[in-house]
């Protein structure tokens, strides 16, 4: 019940900053990045979508 109630009277604190990734294309081809496993297709936010974020 204690968890409901700070859930209930402790709201999320607000968002300082946001990171926004326009895009997730990139030719550099770093060892360390982890894109390189990543089954998705690779593409850039559309317009729609950060109007909706922003």
């Amino acid at each position: 019940m204690k968890d409901v109630v700070d859930i209930v009277y402790h709201p999320a604190p607000s968002i300082e900053r946001l990171y926004l990734e326009l895009t997730n294309r990139c030719n550099l081809s770093c060892e360390m990045c982890y894109r390189q496993n990543w089954q998705e297709p690779l593409g850039d936010m559309s317009t729609e979508m950060l109007s909706t974020i922003a």
